[in-house]
């Protein structure tokens, strides 16, 4: 039997890809012209593309943006990226705007949400939206210090132009922990803050010290955040 050309080779792979998209055996293509099966995977592709973005706010859905996380975690343990750091925050009062100004509104706060984070962080930094007001984002290489400072000029930019503000809770990569158990370790960030805040508060009672010097210090005023600055600030986000 004839080895395939490289041509036909890449012909035939775009056809078993094709005929995998759509459910059907690659022997049910093989009379249909090249061009046709090409305009078919160019189609699938774009198909692809809109279910993979939230068509109101133009993050990534969950699912896709989960996928895409899971590959830049693997990215960052292959090339031992120590300063990733994964993002969760929460759109504070979404539902008091919802129930006073309609949920026209709150929509539109949830794009500028977006829009803001677009404007903020580097092409390449995952934008996802997790659920209806949550958000998560990854920024590779950026260490806590800079990605804490980040998301506070996104915070301020947003009240600005919106009233809203949001929560947001940190956390770098570590040495274990799969893609969704460093988005639940963001997503616990603040609760652990305030558990922190609250036990450094009722010590320091104790201790006949400052009721208002806590043990953990905010590094950055209005976003919630797993630690004071750590380690030296990336160059890669300023």
């Amino acid at each position: 039997m004839a080895e395939l050309s490289p041509p036909a080779t890449a012909g035939r792979q775009l056809v078993v890809r094709v005929a995998e998209e759509l459910g059907v055996a690659p022997a049910r293509l093989d009379d249909l012209d090249q061009d046709l099966v090409e305009a078919l995977g160019r189609r699938l592709q774009e198909l692809h593309e809109a279910a993979a973005v939230d068509e109101m706010t133009g993050a990534l859905r969950r699912a896709a943006g989960l996928a895409a996380l899971i590959r830049e975690v693997r990215r960052a343990r292959r090339f031992d990226d120590s300063k990733l750091v994964i993002v969760f925050l929460d759109v504070d009062n979404l539902k008091a705007v919802n129930d006073s100004q309609g949920h026209a509104a709150g929509d539109a706060v949830l794009r500028q949400v977006v829009a803001a984070l677009r404007k903020r962080l580097r092409a390449y930094d995952l934008v996802i939206r997790w659920g209806g007001d949550e958000f998560v984002c990854s920024l590779p290489g950026a260490g806590l210090e800079a990605a804490q400072r980040a998301l506070q000029d996104v915070r301020t930019d947003l009240a600005a132009r919106t009233g809203s503000t949001f929560t947001a809770g940190f956390t770098e990569l570590g040495s274990d922990g799969d893609a969704e158990s460093v988005v639940a370790r963001a997503d616990a960030d603040p609760y652990e803050r305030r558990r922190r805040e609250r036990w450094g508060l009722s010590r320091q009672k104790r201790q006949g010290r400052s009721a208002h010097t806590f043990a953990y210090p905010t590094p950055t005023r209005g976003v919630q955040a797993t630690a004071p600055g750590v380690g030296r600030n990336p160059s890669s986000i300023t």
